[in-house]
């Protein structure tokens, strides 16, 4: 005999019995392929969504430090604003030799002092 049920859908429209299921299946699509052969994205979807109050914690304390590391730059820049040093210029030159293998050239770097004309 028919019978009711309570169902969830991931993004992909994939059915699943229970919210949880549905919600790993999205993580591990957001995750993609991970390994070699059979995705490790499931297992790790899994546990992303095991500890994910313990996620949220950490990723509320990078907002903080990345709010205080704006707030650190922005001091410092309003206490020497003119802390800038003018390098100098860099010459790429052609480096003798064979290119290496994966790169159709190789070069040298050469340092030239502001002063000195080019």
């Amino acid at each position: 005999m028919a019978h009711t049920g309570t169902g969830f859908f991931d993004r992909k429209g994939n059915f699943f019995k229970s919210a949880r299921d549905a919600t790993v299946s999205d993580l591990a699509g957001m995750l993609g392929q991970i390994g070699e052969g059979e995705s490790l994205a499931p297992g790790i979807a899994y546990m992303l969504l095991e500890r994910r109050a313990e996620i949220e914690r950490l990723f509320a304390e990078h907002d903080k430090m990345l709010e205080e590391e704006a707030v650190i730059r922005g001091a410092r820049l309003a206490e020497s604003p003119d802390n800038v040093a003018k390098l100098g210029r860099l010459n790429r030159v052609s480096f003798p030799g064979p290119p290496q293998r994966g790169s159709s050239q190789r070069w040298r770097v050469r340092f030239s002092p502001e002063s000195s004309s080019p």
